[in-house]
């Protein structure tokens, strides 16, 4: 298996909860605009589920607020 391999799978579920609990963290420090962008940058590999990643992100911070 090379690095290719790894890439066309999905993250690991727990890598995804450790992702959002960053942005959180990040939104919380400094807006969601550079929480939104550390989202996209973590998940490049995987650009098919970035935007569900992304709604989730604001949907969670709306239930929050």
């Amino acid at each position: 298996m090379d690095s290719t391999d790894q890439v066309d799978k999905r993250p690991s579920n727990s890598y995804l909860r450790h992702i959002q609990v960053e942005a959180h963290k990040m939104e919380e420090l400094l807006n969601t605009e550079e929480a939104v962008k550390h989202i996209e940058s973590a998940l490049e590999p995987w650009p098919d589920i970035i935007e569900g990643e992304i709604q989730k992100f604001i949907l969670d911070i709306k239930k929050s607020k």
